[in-house]
């Protein structure tokens, strides 16, 4: 029988034309290699293969235009793909291909070519490109190509590490500074003379603010300017890298990267009591110099290693999260997939300075990262949610400076709290349970003071139970009644006199409900003795106006008073949901609640809230209960800045129930395939976890172990050179790569390539530690260069990029604010623990951030401790650039506008230091003091240096005007103050 011809007549002239014009044209893509007779079987179908695509696809698929991000003009871009589908070819397996997919119209998909572009293909095309398929795909001009080799393999960032030779002395035969040699080699090519070295004056405020953030004192300048020894600068040096301060100032670098804040963001933007270990953890990571890679493992694992890093996996949910859930189940899964990509992509820009979220819906564009490949990484994080978690004490300690001194303090007040909490509960008045009530069902006893939602004490003649009951009534606003804690007093029933504990909190106590409020995080039975105050620890009942909770111990205890609060957090933010009309039951024995025969237990009341007073009642404690209570909870609030929290916001992990899968364009209600955690191959280390099978679940703490190591492999080469990047922005403004996190083709080169290499590979000779890299910056001429400016040098290097001199640059918002307190005397430098807020307390359900108009020392502690929410910025610092952690900010803006002088003129903030300022001048020159002393004091303390004479002058006649306060105001104000030369 004669075999049909693959192409049909009607359109065979027109494809042997097109054949011959690729090859005049030379398109290699097309192009048969000359040095072999093109007589295979193979060769033929190829051929007929691509003149299919080319008379029907490359139209809308090539260089030239690009639909759907896919191309068909060669081999390597079918296997690269398009938007949402990865390889358009199986090589061997045609039917698994989505090119054949397409042709055909499957998947409720628009078959392909659309009608715009002519007839659909017919039977024998879609057989042609079946048979194509099947025989491997072979690609006439390299049919060897078995991947795809995607223009960017050999870009500069994925070469490996080399570290350049640099002389060891320059030309007149001195020392010279490996940094210093590569800066100066590029000068004198480009025929730039740098300028001469600063001030000592101007390089120690330099230094001192780079490496903690704060200035030096007068005496440090005057030390520092004076010391005779060679070595004086180093010392100073290593002083500040030895500072807790340098922990604090870099922690807050990288805070930005990986745009931590402590609110949830979105419309709700409610707070995150519980985020601030991780700050913490960063903080002291920093000053204890741990290894970058281990830095690395920790953020993304640090659960599976030792107890000082479990908080440090807050870097994973540091991001918002959408808390206002839908019943639509596609919106609830683009929200599961918004936040996993987003998680992927700030490891991928925070670690590798690549945009791996830009392969979401489609293989990235200009990056070797398929979208398979971001997938991959997606699901080696598939198991984290945004959440809090049970937390080891012990995960604060990275035995950092200070860490001995606050475990003893905290130590100290928990044995006075203990004490303290016997008085109070032997000062709590005895509550008498109810006589017969009267007609309306009220006691006529004597009423004790009224419910208190923060915290209500109910003591009575010990009862010796096996069980207790806490039951509702009503509420004081119609909803289900809510308790933040249960705690029931008592001992052994065998020693009346004994010590008493809370039973709530023993190993043997079963606690059930009448109901719990449903589908909620934070709102859960086992929230109600867990030793945790607040709101979002907490249980509520699933009955408006009703609900009861019962402690059932394995034997009968010894109890005397019962402790309950609503929100017993300092300070109290919720006076809702409060149990108004409430009965306090015991039981001697329980019999097996489990059994249905079983007959109910005997209750017996021990208290209630008939005889408590209402609000109008004013009834009033016993002094020697108002006394115990302030005790108590002056103690508490000692202790809230010293104690770890039991849970922290630092991700909840759970093991997922099936494979993650790759979605078509993005959309998880179109997923595709099942993908395994992975890497991106074109980085060239494997990762360390193989799966037999695509759609296997793996453990989830493995797949993230996984994932940390691959990153942090010793050959991976984008870590080093994106760190080392980031810490010579910060000393000098703007990076070696100007764009820290995107090291991909889209980012911008190096502006000293040999340079870059030599710090990251010096990182790696030092073990991958930071201090030493600061170090060799710092003490390199390039740092310690003027900042003076050369018309000529400029003319040829506008904004010094080649470092001919020192760029002068505005400090950020929280070095400022910092500077201020430092200067007026009145910076709080207790370190850790939770943040303080500047924006007053409110319990809306969409949060509300009004500003707060009153400071005061815990106010006044270092701006890294400030509990920043997300999207909402201070209204006096936001205006100089800080980032509101919506995104990643790994270079900040250094904007000019009137509404910063307006700031630090006239809020409330900047009034308050410049009168402290005045203050603390005026106690250290003395009551005798004329104006003139006063003066030079004030410019010693902001600006490091004297007055000059013209400067003298004025500032005087201002300040016998005006006041001190006045001269406070302008040097706040100037760019001395403001800036780093």
């Amino acid at each position: 029988m004669h075999r049909r011809s693959p192409i049909p007549p009607r359109r065979r002239a027109g494809l042997v034309l097109a054949i011959l014009l690729l090859d005049l044209f030379s398109w290699r893509c097309f192009a048969q290699d000359a040095t072999k007779p093109d007589t295979s079987r193979t060769d033929n179908l190829a051929v007929s293969a691509l003149a299919l695509l080319e008379a029907r696809c490359v139209k809308c698929h090539s260089a030239v235009k690009s639909s759907g991000g896919l191309r068909v003009d060669s081999r390597a871009a079918l296997l690269q793909g398009g938007d949402g589908f990865g390889p358009a070819i199986e090589p061997g397996h045609a039917e698994e291909s989505p090119l054949i997919h397409r042709v055909e119209g499957r998947d409720g998909e628009e078959r392909m070519p659309p009608e715009s572009s002519g007839p659909p293909l017919d039977a024998d095309e879609i057989d042609l490109l079946r048979r194509w398929i099947d025989a491997g795909a072979v690609w006439p001009a390299d049919s060897t190509t078995t991947q795809p080799q995607p223009q960017t393999a050999d870009h500069w960032a994925f070469r490996p590490i080399v570290r350049p030779v640099v002389p060891e002395r320059d030309g007149g035969g001195r020392a010279i500074h490996p940094i210093d040699a590569l800066i100066e080699a590029r000068l004198e090519r480009e025929g730039i003379t740098p300028v001469g070295p600063a001030d000592r004056r101007t390089l120690l405020r330099r230094l001192a603010f780079d490496l903690t953030g704060l200035p030096p004192t007068p005496e440090e300048l005057d030390a520092f300017e004076n010391d005779p020894d060679p070595d004086a600068y180093e010392r100073r040096v290593e002083s500040y890298l030895a500072s807790p301060a340098y922990g604090e100032r870099w922690a807050r670098h990288w805070l930005d990267v990986v745009r931590f804040a402590e609110s949830t963001g979105f419309e709700t933007n409610q707070p995150r009591p519980r985020a601030w270990p991780y700050r913490d953890w960063v903080i002291a990571a920093f000053n204890a110099d741990l290894p970058f890679d281990q830095f690395i493992r920790a953020q993304i694992a640090g659960d599976t290693l030792d107890p000082p890093h479990h908080a440090a996996t807050g870097f994973l949910v540091a991001g918002p999260e959408d808390q206002v859930k839908s019943p639509d189940p596609g919106l609830t899964a683009r929200q599961r997939a918004d936040e996993l990509f987003d998680m992927a992509a700030v490891t991928g820009t925070a670690f590798l300075g690549l945009t791996v979220g830009c392969a979401r819906c489609h293989s990235h564009k200009f990056d070797p990262i398929s979208q398979r490949e971001a997938t991959a990484i997606v699901a080696a994080l598939a198991g984290v949610r945004h959440g809090e978690r049970p937390w080891n004490p012990q995960a604060e300690a990275l035995n950092g400076p200070g860490v001995q001194e606050r475990l003893a303090r905290r130590a100290a007040l928990r044995r006075q709290l203990d004490d303290q909490l016997i008085s109070w509960l032997a000062a709590a008045p005895l509550a008498s349970p109810p006589p017969l009530a009267d007609s309306e069902g009220r006691s006529p006893a004597v009423p004790r003071p009224p419910v208190d939602a923060g915290e209500t004490v109910d003591r009575f003649a010990p009862v010796i139970a096996q069980a207790l009951r806490f039951r509702v009534n009503r509420v004081n606003n119609g909803t289900e009644p809510c308790l933040d804690e249960l705690e029931v007093w008592g001992g052994d029933p065998d020693t009346p006199s004994g010590p008493l504990m809370n039973l709530a909190r023993r190993d043997d106590v079963r606690i059930d409900a009448s109901g719990t409020y449903p589908n909620s995080l934070i709102h859960r039975l086992d929230h109600l003795n867990d030793g945790v105050y607040g709101n979002s620890r907490s249980w509520i009942s699933d009955t408006p106006n009703r609900g009861w909770v019962r402690l059932t111990w394995n034997r009968p205890v010894r109890i005397e008073a019962v402790a309950w609060s609503r929100d017993r957090s300092v300070p109290r933010v919720y006076n809702d949901r409060v149990a108004v009309e409430y009965v306090i039951e015991v039981a001697e024995r329980m019999t097996n609640q489990d059994d249905p025969e079983q007959p109910e237990p005997s209750w017996r009341v021990v208290a209630s809230s008939w005889d408590r007073a209402t609000e109008t009642d004013h009834a009033e404690p016993s002094a020697e209960f108002i006394a115990a209570t302030n005790r108590r909870d002056q103690l508490r609030r000692d202790l809230a800045g010293l104690e770890p929290p039991a849970t922290i916001y630092a991700g909840r992990f759970e093991q997922p129930t099936q494979a993650t899968r790759r979605f078509h364009r993005g959309d998880p209600t179109q997923p595709r395939e099942p993908v395994p955690p992975g890497g991106i191959a074109a980085l060239g280390v494997p990762f360390p976890l193989q799966v037999q099978a695509d759609d296997a679940v793996l453990p989830e703490a493995h797949a993230r172990r996984a994932l940390a190591d691959w990153i942090a492999h010793p050959d991976q080469v984008l870590p080093a050179r994106v760190i080392v990047n980031r810490l010579w922005r910060h000393h000098f403004g703007r990076g070696l790569v100007t764009t820290p996190d995107d090291f991909g083709r889209n980012g911008a080169p190096p502006s000293h390539p040999e340079l870059l290499d030599w710090l990251a590979d010096e990182l790696k000779r030092q073990g991958m530690r930071l201090k030493p890299i600061h170090r060799a910056i710092v003490t390199s001429a390039a740092y310690r260069r003027a900042s003076t400016y050369d018309p000529t040098a400029a003319a040829r290097d506008r904004d010094a990029a080649l470092l001919w001199r020192y760029p002068p640059r505005r400090l950020e918002a929280e070095a400022i604010r910092d500077a201020m307190l430092a200067v007026s005397g009145e910076l709080n430098r207790d370190a850790g623990g939770p943040g303080f807020d500047l924006f007053e307390p409110n319990t809306n359900y969409v949060k509300v951030y009004t500003p707060r108009s009153s400071f005061g020392p815990d106010e006044f502690r270092r701006m890294i401790y400030w509990s920043k929410p997300r999207m909402r910025l201070d209204d006096v610092f936001g205006g100089f650039d800080c980032p509101d952690a919506g995104q990643p900010a790994p270079n900040r803006t250094s904007s000019t506008t009137p509404l910063q002088a307006l700031a630090l003129w006239n809020s409330p903030f900047a009034l308050g230091r410049a009168e402290a300022l005045a203050r603390r001048i005026e106690r250290e020159t003395g009551p005798q003091a004329n104006a003139s002393q006063q003066v030079e004091r004030a410019f010693r303390l902001t600006l490091g240096r004297a007055p000059r004479p013209e400067e003298q002058a004025e500032a005087v006649a201002l300040v016998e005007r005006f006041g001190l306060a006045a001269l406070a105001r302008v040097l706040f104000n100037t760019n001395k103050f403001l800036f780093i030369f």
